[in-house]
């Protein structure tokens, strides 16, 4: 076997490239000495392959292009060079592949010279055949954040991943690594990069069974998480795999799509200095609290809603332009959506006088346009949002829809009854949502779940609504000293709430 480059010179132009390209011009200097001086010296006669391979005239004039842009600091000119002359030549003279087969696992080299791994019973390759450290790096920069206060992976590998994080964490926080195989950890420590990382910076778990990894999920909150798709994969036992890709498709998946978007929000939102919702407390404690959401069945308590004078009316965002247009005012809004296509419940919606309450994670431009007085309601296990003290008194327990912070709110700040309007949690004649809203849309039952009616009937609704009619029920249990009241007579029956 020829070689395996641990600090190879392709990944070290590589991370120059980046370095200049990002103007770390100070940086960029001392490893370009490096550079030099691994040429010059004739690193595994680096400089007669180059000549072999392009003819000395070609490799001298290229040589001096470069030298005369450093000389000069053209930084945007040396970052050109690298990217088309440097790094394709570099890696033109590593092109042979060589094999080490453990078990069951190839251990490659790539053109990078960096070594790659590949699963042979599950046919594919742990990193990439080209430039592993590279991709790692991509990977590393994109779930960091330094709010993190450390970090969850599964899957080890080479080492590659841990090692561009720790890089990035400076060491700063711990990093837990999970494992179901020991023999790729014995590889890793081997044939990777995993020994450049003094311990206890990384700590590599063997986890046959995933128990421990799970475990650290559910413990620390305030934690980043990786999971590392093709070692997932790899798993031989079945049940894990599956376990684990269920885990990854349903849950980890589509929440790292979602934090960017909740990151988002998160800080444009606090950045407006809103008041918390802290100061409507007093208004809410001994009182009637009607929770109007935007339910089927809101068309027919429209009389309700216009004699509850004596009571106080939160409503969810879908409603509001309703409501004012039938003359009813609430005493509060609530808006929790993430998406901007929450933005139309308060577009076109004049200067007014209800207060908005917005979830932290809320749309940010919501927030930033409303007319009407604002304040702030602080969530809890926000995706891809670092635990922190929250600057409020409460910190409200929200489901997978805006009426459950309503709720919420209304039973933190001791309400003495609550009535839900609206809050059927299923459909009505194929429709999810009352008139005059933005969900106008029609499903068909048969995508859906029967499930037990108010009325003692079958009515259908989905897996998320029946998952916030359940979170209803869990909240009716957790106060159980305020009485609630469900004034729907065509919606999910909801346990622990008299029908009104």
């Amino acid at each position: 076997m020829r070689r395996f480059i641990t600090e190879n010179l392709s990944t070290t132009l590589r991370r120059l490239l980046h370095d200049i390209r990002i103007q770390k011009y100070r940086e960029s200097k001392i490893l370009l000495q490096d550079v030099t001086s691994q040429i010059i010296n004739g690193k595994d006669d680096l400089l007669d392959s180059l000549v072999d391979l392009y003819g000395n005239d070609i490799v001298m004039q290229n040589m001096a292009q470069i030298n005369n842009a450093i000389s000069s600091e053209d930084w945007i000119m040396v970052a050109d060079l690298l990217e088309v002359v440097c790094i394709p030549a570099i890696d033109s003279i590593v092109q042979e592949q060589n094999c080490i087969e453990i078990n069951d696992y190839l251990i490659e080299s790539t053109s990078s010279g960096m070594p790659t791994a590949k699963s042979i019973s599950g046919d594919m390759y742990l990193h990439s055949n080209v430039n592993p450290e590279w991709e790692a790096r991509q990977l590393a920069e994109s779930i960091y954040d330094p709010m993190y206060r450390g970090y969850i992976v599964w899957g080890l590998g080479l080492g590659y991943f841990v090692t561009e994080l720790d890089r990035l964490t400076d060491g700063s926080v711990p990093i837990r690594v999970f494992e179901e195989d020991d023999l790729l950890i014995d590889i890793a420590k081997h044939y990777g990069c995993i020994t450049k990382v003094e311990q206890p910076k990384i700590e590599i778990i063997h986890d046959p069974l995933a128990k421990r990894f799970v475990e650290e999920l559910s413990e620390n909150t305030g934690y980043g998480v990786m999971i590392h798709l093709p070692s997932v994969k790899k798993i031989r036992n079945p049940e894990i795999r599956t376990a684990l890709l269920d885990h990854y498709l349903h849950i980890y998946d589509p929440v790292r799509e979602y934090m960017s978007v909740l990151k988002n929000n998160y800080y444009s939102n606090t950045s407006l200095r809103l008041k918390n919702v802290d100061e409507i407390e007093d208004k809410i404690r001994g009182k009637d609290v009607v929770v109007v959401a935007a339910g089927p069945s809101l068309d027919d308590n429209i009389d309700f809603l216009r004699s509850c004078e004596d009571k106080i009316i939160i409503s969810v965002g879908t409603v509001l332009k309703k409501l004012l247009d039938m003359g009813i005012t609430p005493d509060y809004c609530v808006i929790l959506d993430p998406y901007k296509s929450v933005y139309g419940q308060i577009d076109g919606i004049p200067d007014c006088d209800v207060p908005l309450i917005l979830g932290v994670s809320a749309y940010w431009k919501v927030g930033r346009d409303y007319k009407g007085p604002k304040m702030i309601a602080y969530t809890k296990r926000l995706a891809g949002i670092p635990s922190i003290d929250s600057p409020s008194k409460y910190v409200f327990d929200i489901g997978s829809s805006v009426t459950t912070l309503a709720i919420d709110l209304a039973m933190q700040m001791s309400a003495q009854k609550v009535y839900l309007v609206g809050a059927d949690m299923a459909y009505k004649d194929g429709r999810s949502h009352t008139s005059g809203t933005q969900y106008p849309l029609k499903r068909d039952v048969d995508e859906m779940i029967a499930i037990e009616g108010c009325s003692g009937d079958t009515v259908y609704t989905t897996p998320t609504l029946n998952e916030v009619r359940v979170w209803i029920e869990c909240e009716i249990v957790r106060y159980p000293e305020i009485q609630v009241y469900n004034l729907s007579k065509t919606g999910a029956l909801i346990h622990g709430a008299e029908l009104y």
